[in-house]
């Protein structure tokens, strides 16, 4: 069912409230009975339902008519006009009842899924930038609980419920991906907000710990595993798992592991091995440059300012200026670049 109008792909909207989507403009389809019919032929997509079946939860015991085929016929023929014209095709009518053939790409809730488990290949992969960016696009589709017209159906919640853990284990998955790029001064904020919400949750404390840890933040890090392990006993009278014993074990000590992979994280032809410096608009890292088993210092510009106007007109002058110069008082500059979340410089 993939179209080829050339016209805007066309989106059935889940998250925060049933509705469309076409070209990025969000419009809605109709009044509430048409809202919910939607969620019901989206939560069961792809497979034929029937009149009885959708006259038992499109209508409520006191408000469902004598006879249901009629009104449901124009509640679907009102929902098949509200689509795309590229898009009515999609909602079909079957001899026993409707089906909604949307294809998986255009359904937010298995689209969201999808992303995910292409995140996850990308992760086995040792690509965590790319994990990184199929997760970001994932979670941005959460405006908010999906089906929320369905509240009021218990079976349905059991959806809206693996969604809701799907979407806590894809974030803790997202800063899985940013401890293993190095951005971990750029998480602890998100992490200390997601931990205070969901205390219980083991890995997210972990990620905590070790975040912090990575800014030079180690204390910090360690009252995170106590506030955990004191949390866990008051809640459910559980002791950490080894995991987390490990991790503060590992924290104590000091553990060379905590900081950097055994190979370091590849950079065009160079691998940052652990960060050594942080200020308000640059990282610093210690790295090596492999084809010279040279070591090297790597500046990383952030991204707020890399992505200036004013900075982007500056940087490769002034980079090619301070490279030229050749001072035994002064670091050479060996390599500079820019990309769109940063500017380095070697």
């Amino acid at each position: 069912m993939t179209d080829t109008s050339g016209a805007p792909p066309v989106v059935v909207r889940v998250f925060g409230g049933m509705g469309l989507e076409a070209g990025g403009e969000a419009f809605g389809v109709g009044g509430p009975r048409q809202r919910r019919l939607l969620a019901l032929l989206a939560i069961k997509a792809g497979e034929v339902v029937s009149v009885d079946w959708l006259s038992e939860y499109l209508w409520s015991d006191r408000d469902r008519p004598g006879a249901t085929a009629g009104p449901l016929r124009t509640y679907v023929s009102r929902l098949r006009q509200s689509f795309p014209e590229n898009a009515r095709s999609w909602l079909e009518t079957e001899q026993s009842g409707y089906r909604l053939v949307a294809p998986q790409e255009a359904l937010e809730h298995r689209s969201f899924t999808t992303m995910r488990a292409r995140a996850r290949v990308a992760r086995e992969a040792s690509d965590p930038r790319t994990a990184q960016r199929l997760l970001d696009e994932a979670l941005e589709m959460w405006r908010g609980a999906p089906f929320r017209e369905l509240e009021d159906l218990d079976w349905a919640q059991a959806t809206v419920e693996r969604l809701k853990i799907d979407r806590l284990e894809m974030l803790e998955e997202r800063w899985e991906t940013a401890l293993a790029l190095g951005k971990h001064t750029q998480i602890t904020g998100e992490l200390a907000a997601f931990t205070s919400e969901h205390p219980l949750r083991e890995r997210a404390a972990g990620q905590y710990a070790v975040a912090l840890h990575r800014s030079g933040r180690t204390p910090e890090a360690l009252r995170v595993i106590d506030d955990h392990r004191r949390l866990l006993a008051d809640g459910t009278g559980l002791d950490p798992s080894p995991a987390i014993s490990e991790l503060e074990e590992a924290l104590l000590s000091g553990d060379a592991r905590l900081l950097i992979s055994i190979d370091g994280r590849p950079l065009r032809g160079y691998r940052l091995l652990e960060q050594v410096g942080a200020g308000a608009f640059a990282v610093v890292w210690r790295g090596i440059q492999p084809s010279v088993d040279r070591q090297v210092a790597v500046k990383q510009i952030r991204a707020e300012l890399a992505s200036q106007p004013d900075f982007i007109r500056r940087f490769e002058a002034e980079a090619q200026l301070v490279a030229r110069i050749e001072h035994p008082h002064i670091v050479p500059l060996i390599d500079f670049w820019r990309d769109p979340e940063a500017a380095y410089l070697v």
